[in-house]
Protein backbone atom coordinates (compact mmCIF):
# COMPACT_ATOMS: atom_id res chain seq x y z
CA UNK A 1 0.00 0.00 0.00
CA UNK A 2 1.35 3.42 0.68
CA UNK A 3 3.36 2.61 3.52
CA UNK A 4 7.17 2.66 3.38
CA UNK A 5 9.31 0.62 5.80
CA UNK A 6 13.24 0.64 4.76
CA UNK A 7 13.68 -3.19 5.60
CA UNK A 8 10.97 -6.08 6.27
CA UNK A 9 12.10 -9.75 6.40
CA UNK A 10 9.88 -12.77 6.72
CA UNK A 11 10.40 -16.51 7.86
CA UNK A 12 7.43 -18.20 6.64
CA UNK A 13 8.87 -21.76 7.84
CA UNK A 14 8.07 -19.92 11.98
CA UNK A 15 5.76 -17.27 10.94
CA UNK A 16 8.27 -14.05 12.13
CA UNK A 17 8.83 -11.59 10.46
CA UNK A 18 10.98 -8.70 11.44
CA UNK A 19 10.62 -4.48 10.22
CA UNK A 20 13.37 -2.22 10.27
CA UNK A 21 14.33 1.45 10.10
CA UNK A 22 17.32 3.13 9.29
CA UNK A 23 18.23 6.65 10.09
CA UNK A 24 20.81 8.75 9.24
CA UNK A 25 20.09 12.10 11.90
CA UNK A 26 22.92 13.79 13.37
CA UNK A 27 20.77 12.98 16.41
CA UNK A 28 20.06 9.84 18.35
CA UNK A 29 16.66 8.33 17.13
CA UNK A 30 13.92 8.19 20.12
CA UNK A 31 10.78 6.36 20.97
CA UNK A 32 8.67 8.06 17.99
CA UNK A 33 10.83 6.56 15.52
CA UNK A 34 10.02 3.13 17.04
CA UNK A 35 6.26 4.10 17.82
CA UNK A 36 5.92 4.93 13.87
CA UNK A 37 7.71 1.48 12.84
CA UNK A 38 4.82 -0.53 15.30
CA UNK A 39 2.14 1.96 13.16
CA UNK A 40 3.63 1.06 9.77
CA UNK A 41 3.78 -2.59 10.71
CA UNK A 42 -0.13 -2.37 11.43
CA UNK A 43 -0.42 -2.04 7.65
CA UNK A 44 1.16 -5.03 6.51
CA UNK A 45 -1.36 -8.24 6.11
CA UNK A 46 1.73 -11.27 6.01
CA UNK A 47 0.40 -13.44 8.78
CA UNK A 48 -1.05 -10.65 10.95
CA UNK A 49 -2.86 -13.06 13.29
CA UNK A 50 -0.12 -15.33 14.09
CA UNK A 51 3.32 -13.98 12.96
CA UNK A 52 5.96 -12.97 15.65
CA UNK A 53 7.26 -9.40 15.18
CA UNK A 54 10.62 -8.09 15.36
CA UNK A 55 11.80 -4.22 15.27
CA UNK A 56 15.13 -3.56 13.84
CA UNK A 57 16.46 -0.33 14.65
CA UNK A 58 19.68 1.52 12.49
CA UNK A 59 20.70 4.71 13.71
CA UNK A 60 24.43 6.52 12.69
CA UNK A 61 24.04 8.42 16.00
CA UNK A 62 22.89 5.94 18.49
CA UNK A 63 19.56 6.13 20.78
CA UNK A 64 18.10 7.69 23.39
CA UNK A 65 18.16 6.63 26.58
CA UNK A 66 13.93 5.66 26.77
CA UNK A 67 14.53 3.83 23.81
CA UNK A 68 18.06 2.06 24.92
CA UNK A 69 15.29 0.96 28.56
CA UNK A 70 12.50 -0.16 26.04
CA UNK A 71 14.42 -2.26 24.06
CA UNK A 72 16.01 -4.18 27.30
CA UNK A 73 12.36 -5.27 28.13
CA UNK A 74 10.76 -5.21 25.11
CA UNK A 75 13.04 -8.51 23.79
CA UNK A 76 11.56 -8.10 20.39
CA UNK A 77 13.38 -5.09 19.34
CA UNK A 78 16.97 -4.78 18.27
CA UNK A 79 19.42 -1.30 18.26
CA UNK A 80 22.08 -1.10 15.78
CA UNK A 81 24.60 1.97 15.80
Amino acid sequence: KDTEIDLVAVDDENKNIIFGECKYWKGPVGLNVLEALKKKAENVDWNKEERMEYFVLFSINGFTPELAETAKTEKNILLFS
